[in-house]
């Protein structure tokens, strides 16, 4: 094997070893998203508001009431399924804040 043809199968190698390395990082990003959706549900009943997010309402001036009833009757809507129903009324609310106000 002549110079030239080695350092070409040198080059696929390289190749190779970096498609191998991006598709791996791919199944594992998959893997994980998967695991999210196994742990994912739907609201129930049982699901309420925490103190801290009564705490988070007043801090914004929300009416947390409300916004759970919206937040609540959204996810039944849309069949909507979270891993951390605290984590999502959370950005519900921190996403509620702003809306209707100028932002300078």
């Amino acid at each position: 094997m002549d110079a030239e043809a080695y350092e070409v199968l040198k080059k696929i190698e390289q190749h190779l070893a970096v498609i191998a390395e991006a598709a791996a990082a791919r199944i594992k990003r998959s893997n994980g998203r998967d695991q999210t959706k196994a742990k994912s549900r739907s609201i129930t009943p049982e699901d309420r508001p925490t103190k801290e997010h009564l705490e988070l309402a007043e801090r914004l001036g929300i009416n947390m009431g409300a916004e759970w009833s919206k937040f609540k009757n959204y996810c039944l809507a849309h069949d909507t399924k979270y891993a951390s129903f605290e984590a999502a009324f959370r950005k519900w609310l921190l996403n509620n804040a702003n809306k209707g106000k100028v932002l300078l």
